[in-house]
């Protein structure tokens, strides 16, 4: 005898994957190379694409420090999501751009 329960999509899922969780912090890691090719002092391409943090100005640590851009540096390796108006330039030309 068969029997058969009906579970959402998401329940299916999240059996799938067990107790996978992903990581509350979403910054993507920095690289010795990465600060070599920031700082190169070449031409860096601006890009558009999905929302992160700012590498730059976002802090989650502080109330309303979250900052989003769907802007990113296209040359550099690491692709660091940035905002258009200062962490863009300043990420590129200052070596140490955390306050």
């Amino acid at each position: 005898m068969h029997f058969y329960v009906q579970i959402t999509h998401l329940t299916f899922r999240k059996r799938l994957i067990g107790g996978w969780r992903q990581p509350a912090n979403r910054k993507r890691p920095r690289s010795a190379d990465g600060d070599i090719a920031r700082m190169n002092g070449l031409f860096h391409e601006i890009a558009k694409g999905k929302y992160w943090d700012c590498t730059v100005c976002s802090d989650r640590s502080k109330p309303k420090g979250r900052k989003r851009t769907n802007y990113y540096c296209q040359t550099c390796p690491s692709n660091p999501p940035l905002c258009v108006e200062n962490c863009f330039n300043k990420y590129h030309q200052v070596s140490k751009f955390h306050s």
